[in-house]
This record gives C-alpha cells, sequence and structure tokens, in this order.
C-alpha cells in the first residue's frame, strides 16, 4: 500500500513507458484511500479506533474486501507507520538539503544541520502527535513481520547518521548492519546519547499535549537549550575523532 503517484511512477517505468492499467490505478486509489482513512481515525480517535472493520464502514466496503488490499491488522499497522516514517524523512531532507559541493563538510556545518534535522523532527513530530506515538509510543503492534516499518525507521535514522558521517574525508568501515555501526565508538556513543535527549525532549512536549501540566516550562526554549548543548557536545566529540589537519 502506497502513495498513488509513487504507484503510478513505478507502473509507467515497468512497463516499457506505458500508463498503468485501469485495474492498477483502481488498486493504487483504493489504498491510498485505506492509508488515508486509518490516517483519519488515528488522528481523530485514537489508537483504539483503527480497525479494519472502521476503515471499512467508512469506505463503504466489508472488512473481508479489505483483505484483498491488507493482510490484517497488523499489516495495515506495519504500511501506515512506514508512511509516516517516510514523510517525516521527507521534512528532514527538506530542511537539510544536501551539500552544494563534493568533500568531507566543516565540523560547524554539521553542528547546524543537525539542529536544523532536530529542529524539523520536533515540528513534524508535535504537529502530529498522533501519528508521532504510533511510531515511538505504540511498540506492541512492531514485530518482526512488520518489515516496512523497519525498514523506514532505519531510513529515518540513517538521515542524522549520514549527518555524522560528512565531516570524515574517506569511507568509512562496513558495519555490521545496525543503525550505528556505520560510525567509529565514540561516535556511535555520542549518536545514541543525542537521539536520546532528542527523543525524550519530543516525548515529554507530545505527552503535555495529553496533560498540559505535565510540561511548566516553554518547550521551545528547553529544547534549544538542551538541544545546543548536545551539539556542542558532538562538535568536541568529532573534533577529537578527526585525524590532525595533515596526517595520513
Amino acid at each position: 500500500m502506497s502513495n498513488v503517484n509513487a504507484v503510478n511512477s513505478r507502473e509507467w517505468s515497468g512497463r516499457g513507458g506505458f500508463p498503468p492499467g485501469r485495474r492498477e490505478r483502481v488498486r493504487a486509489a483504493t489504498e491510498a484511500e485505506i492509508l488515508a482513512t486509518a490516517r483519519e481515525l488515528l488522528v481523530t480517535g485514537g489508537h483504539e479506533l483503527l480497525t479494519l472493520r472502521e476503515i471499512g464502514r467508512r469506505m463503504g466496503m466489508t472488512a473481508s474486501a479489505l483483505y484483498r488490499y491488507v493482510d490484517g491488522h497488523a499489516a495495515l499497522l506495519d504500511r501506515l507507520t512506514a508512511s509516516f516514517f517516510d514523510e517525516l524523512v521527507h521534512e528532514l531532507l527538506a530542511a537539510v538539503p544536501a551539500p552544494a559541493t563534493p568533500g568531507p563538510a566543516p565540523i560547524e556545518t554539521v553542528r547546524d544541520d543537525l539542529m536544523t534535522a532536530s529542529r524539523a523532527f520536533r515540528r513534524w513530530s508535535t504537529t502530529h502527535p498522533h501519528e508521532f506515538r504510533l511510531m515511538f509510543g505504540h511498540h506492541q503492534h512492531v514485530t518482526a513481520e512488520c518489515r516496512l516499518a523497519h525498514e523506514a525507521g532505519e531510513r529515518f535514522g540513517m538521515v542524522f547518521v549520514g549527518l555524522f558521517v560528512r565531516v570524515f574525508a574517506g569511507p568509512l568501515p562496513a558495519g555490521d548492519g545496525t543503525l550505528f555501526s556505520p560510525l567509529p565508538a565514540p561516535l556511535a556513543e555520542m549518536f545514541a546519547r543525542g537521539w536520546i535527549r532528542l527523543l525524550g525532549l519530543v516525548l515529554v512536549e507530545v505527552a503535555d499535549e495529553y496533560d498540559h501540566d505535565y510540561l511548566t516550562l516553554d518547550p521551545e526554549h528547553v529544547f534549544e537549550v538542551e538541544m545546543a548543548g548536545c551539539a556542542d557536545a558532538i562538535v568536541e566529540t568529532l573534533r577529537s575523532a578527526l585525524p590532525p589537519a595533515g596526517a595520513h
């Protein structure tokens, strides 16, 4: 299940330049409507209202008919969560454009880009609290079979990893397949600490959407102070991890 335009693009290029047939267009449109309806239910009624029966009722379909498009409730959550991660990745990449020139980036540029990406993450998350809670709060639905959500989550994480590794002149050693593996040990630890701080700050702020007495300080001020301190620590760690100028 995916965005209609994305499906159409794949079908177009995969059939020798011919546009998709009517059946493919109808299926893509139905899949997109299922995702849109599921998201509306999540936002307006919460996770508990997000059932195939209710989606089918709102779309004028039976729950059994939905199984032609999605393999059950867990598969629906998998696809929905993946779509949210991909939307968030799009926001982050729009906020931090690719460098105009090749080569390693200055540490100060990496610091600024990490702050920009962190702000974009906070902005998207606080304006989409229900989506954020599904992605980062409802872990009981994420199983080993939730391949799409896991893969999309890794793409999200690699946006931040990519900002770290831009300071290195050459390729890093191949990792072991985990999120932090492309980073040298000191940076892997700093990455994990920075991520915990970023996620924790946003979790507290999103929680405050439901309990306005939970956070008594200005959340934006707290975020800026905490993340600036984190970014400064990252800069110091990067400086110590990089070889001295002129070293080979």
